[in-house]
């Protein structure tokens, strides 16, 4: 009893949201294929023995996967494991050493530049040098005795014509002497 007021209070409420479709005859539209039950058995047969067949080629395949395995297993054990690391670098050691030999004369890159090159270089860049920096290379690179006989053999005139050419008025200007 409950179950036919519960469709018919669904069809009244199927009428009311789509009195098209409430009206529509109520019968099955599918239909089973002619003879299907009587092939259906030995189609699932067939099934049965393709499936026992691809069983019996992935065991095979299984039977080969699990050997691959133990394989890996025996290799990658930590003794193979740091053997390995060692015979790598012992390998990469030596070809590092048979082609670069330790007897080779180490070049300075500093050492092929010509003195000409040198001074191009430096005339063409003395924006980025620095003038104490340079006379500190400079006075490093003299001799003190050198310097001392040098010194010592130039004139006052020698000192005051070398100072007029190379030392601007503005830097006495500054020393309020």
């Amino acid at each position: 009893m409950k179950t036919e007021r519960n469709k018919q209070s669904l069809q009244e409420e199927l009428k009311e949201i789509s009195p098209l479709l409430a009206e529509q005859e109520k019968k099955n539209p599918f239909k089973v294929p002619e003879n299907y039950f009587s092939n259906l058995s030995s189609q699932i047969l067939e099934k049965i023995r393709i499936d026992e067949e691809s069983k019996t080629q992935n065991s095979l395949l299984n039977r080969l996967e699990e050997w691959m395995d133990q394989i890996a297993l025996q290799i990658f054990k930590p003794k193979f494991v740091l053997a390995g690391v060692v015979v790598l670098f012992l390998s990469i050691t030596s070809v590092h050493y048979f082609f670069h030999p330790v007897d080779a004369p180490y070049v300075s890159p500093i050492s092929v530049i010509t003195d000409k090159q040198a001074e191009d270089y430096v005339a063409d860049n003395i924006y980025l040098f620095d003038e104490e920096d340079m006379i500190v290379a400079y006075l490093a690179a003299i001799d003190p005795e050198e310097l001392e006989m040098q010194l010592n053999r130039a004139t006052e005139d020698d000192l005051e014509e070398y100072i007029l050419e190379n030392i601007d008025q503005s830097f006495f200007d500054e020393l309020d002497i």
